[in-house]
């Protein structure tokens, strides 16, 4: 079982939901609303590591370089 993430094309709340890795892709109901949600695309799932600057900002590991 994992956890996936999902959000509401109608009042865009992000929920998750477990369940099989067989069944990811298959949508879920809204727990708030009802509505048909699709499962969202998550940073967790994201190939580029991702850094916070000392603004605050997120930023690729790549887009950046830092020197002294």
């Amino acid at each position: 079982m994992a956890v996936y993430e999902y959000i509401c094309p109608k009042c865009e709340k992000r929920f998750e939901v477990r369940r099989p890795i067989s069944r990811a892709d298959e949508a879920t109901m809204c727990p708030n609303c009802g509505t048909k949600s699709e499962k969202a695309v998550c940073n967790f799932a994201a190939k580029v590591p991702m850094v916070v600057d000392i603004q605050g900002k997120k930023i690729s590991m790549s887009s950046k370089i830092y020197s002294d």
